[in-house]
């Protein structure tokens, strides 16, 4: 069974301008021993991303596989650092950012500047289909926050976990089964996928929030007021 740990918590944010928030990351350590990044942290969050790493006694070369979920700055921007991980991200996703960062006036603006650039520089897999990435971890296509977003699923001891990213990125979108017309580039696909986690997971770690038990289907709210801000060994 793998074992999940949230390394930094997801936390929501919105203002006059927009919404934003801290990206959730997760590590999976696989019943082989393999260690699995989900999702890296953005440039705000670079100091603790790494400071929780090394409270586990890694460093980036100890990473032997990094999910990028998907290619907004805040989930990925820290990809350069692992230079020795196959570095997963789906087909579908690297296709849609080479698209946006040309397109006329700034596409997506939350898409990093040089997919190619980066992930050309890295170990990089793109990924067409659903995949095991271990017997206890796979890869889920969760599409409508981007056309290309990925969950990944952990069988572990408590239960099967999904780390949705923003695919369900806070507790309010799980509860309500739908995202913000202007959060997804296809809030009909989106709501589909939140519908899948639902179905598929007993626990669910959002992109900008915290988990969440799946009971029946429905989230249920856990008090999590005890637990250490900064790394949380959950699994």
């Amino acid at each position: 069974m793998a074992v999940v740990e949230i390394l930094l918590p997801g936390y929501p944010l919105r203002t006059a301008r927009d919404s934003m928030g801290y990206a959730s990351s997760t590590l999976v350590t696989t019943d082989g021993g393999a260690k699995v990044l989900v999702d890296c942290a953005g440039y705000s969050d670079r100091t603790q991303f790494f400071e929780a790493l090394a409270l586990k006694k890694l460093a980036p070369e100890a990473i032997d596989v990094l999910v990028l979920t998907h290619l907004h700055f805040d989930h990925c921007i820290n990809a350069r650092f692992f230079t020795r991980a196959r570095v997963l991200v789906s087909q579908a996703e690297y296709e849609f950012a080479a698209r946006a960062v040309r397109q006329e006036p700034y596409g997506d603006p939350y898409v990093i500047d040089d997919p190619e650039g980066m992930l050309g520089r890295l170990h990089t897999e793109l990924v067409a289909s659903e995949t095991a990435i271990a017997p206890d971890l796979r890869l889920l296509f969760t599409p409508g926050h981007t056309p290309g977003a990925m969950s990944v699923l952990a069988d572990t001891a408590a239960g099967r976990v999904a780390m949705a990213s923003d695919s369900a990125k806070s507790v309010s979108e799980l509860i309500t089964r739908q995202v913000y017309p202007s959060a997804a580039c296809d809030p009909v696909a989106a709501a589909r996928s939140i519908e899948r986690l639902l179905a598929s997971a007993d626990f669910i770690i959002p992109g900008h929030d915290r988990r969440v038990r799946v009971v029946g289907g429905r989230p249920c709210l856990e008090d999590v007021r005890d637990r250490p801000a900064l790394t949380l060994h959950i699994y």
